[in-house]
């Protein structure tokens, strides 16, 4: 556009992180007229006034949602049928030409009259713009943020908290019922009443750390209730044929971890009473890093809360300055009605 070299672009910052660049569009032409050309001499030249709106590029400028969600603002141009010059027209001075207290002729005069250049602020839309919807959406977002944050991080801290293995004896595990889901730190050796030397390769739960073996085998202990499967990994220490380490263990389902149904069924007839569906993991432990879905919803959840709370506070912030650039454009458009009670009156 001739004359309008300072608007061929416009950044705008949308809070917090993210800039988005906006290219001025023409929309259709509001009013053509004949007036006085202030900058020609004082000639008699056809006038059209330009209505542009701000947007993302390739965006259609013909469609009125797209320019109600994307739109960065609408401006007005005054265009000389002469030789083809476009001048951006403040808003102050647009307000009154919408709203019918100057006529189209007299744009011209006004806009030659006014102390100043004319910038890209003057122009923007800011009189009838409210903050109001905003700031209640950002709040929004910022509550049902900080609620999902809160919600995660309790639920992500459950997790970790029920992941820490519980210290206790050998013996003290081995009185107690087992469960699954069991987190242990055995404090002595494990006593073994017999072992099962075929290897196999254990499927890892996600949640679980990987160990160092990759391949393991079972052995079984005697507890309260009869006896119970561990599985413990090639590199395990035995101290004695009798007895092995386990230090950090979890009890989990024999079917979750992979162990081959033609081994429990062998074990079964071979040992008497013994619980095939649980067995202890020997040097296994939850990972904390493994979020899973609350984890996600927590860390979703609080950076949608820091953007609304971001916005919120941005908004508030802005209302003053708002407030104070509307007051400005009032008086400008007061002075121009005074003006031209004086001159036209």
């Amino acid at each position: 556009m001739p004359g309008s070299l300072s608007l061929e672009a416009l950044d705008v910052y949308i809070y917090p992180f993210l800039w988005v660049r906006l290219i001025p569009q023409r929309v259709r032409t509001a009013a053509r007229f004949l007036a006085v050309d202030p900058w020609r001499g004082g000639s008699p030249v056809e006038h059209s006034v330009e209505e542009c709106v701000f947007l993302p590029k390739g965006t259609a400028v013909s469609s009125p949602r797209a320019r109600r969600l994307l739109g960065g603002g609408t401006v007005y141009f005054l265009r000389s049928e002469a030789d083809g010059t476009e001048r951006l027209l403040p808003e102050a001075l647009v307000e009154l030409w919408r709203t019918g207290k100057v006529p189209a002729e007299w744009l011209p005069q006004l806009l030659q009259e006014r102390p100043g250049k004319v910038r890209r602020p003057d122009a923007l839309p800011i009189l009838h713009r409210k903050l109001g919807p905003w700031i209640a959406g950002a709040l929004v977002a910022a509550l049902v943020g900080g609620g999902a944050f809160t919600l995660g991080r309790s639920a992500y801290r459950g997790k970790v908290t029920a992941g820490m293995p519980v210290s206790m004896p050998a013996e003290a595990w081995l009185a107690a019922p087992a469960a699954d889901g069991q987190r242990l730190r055995l404090q002595s050796f494990l006593p073994v009443a017999g072992s099962d030397h075929e290897l196999f390769s254990p499927t890892v739960p996600r949640e679980v750390r990987k160990p160092l073996d990759r391949q393991a085998q079972l052995a079984w202990t005697k507890a309260a209730e009869g006896f119970r499967l561990v599985m413990v990994g090639r590199s395990a220490y035995w101290p004695s044929d009798s007895e092995v380490e386990v230090g950090s263990g979890v009890v989990m389902e024999t079917q979750k971890v992979g162990v081959p149904p033609a081994t429990l069924a062998r074990l079964r007839q071979r040992v008497p009473n013994l619980d095939t569906r649980l067995v202890l993991c020997a040097d296994w432990m939850i990972d904390p890093n493994a979020l899973g879905v609350s984890g996600a919803l927590g860390a979703a959840g609080f950076l949608l809360g820091l953007v609304g709370v971001a916005v919120a506070l941005g908004s508030l912030l802005a209302l003053p300055l708002l407030a104070v650039r509307q007051a400005g454009r009032r008086r400008e458009m007061a002075a121009i009605l005074a003006r031209l009670g004086v001159a036209h009156g």
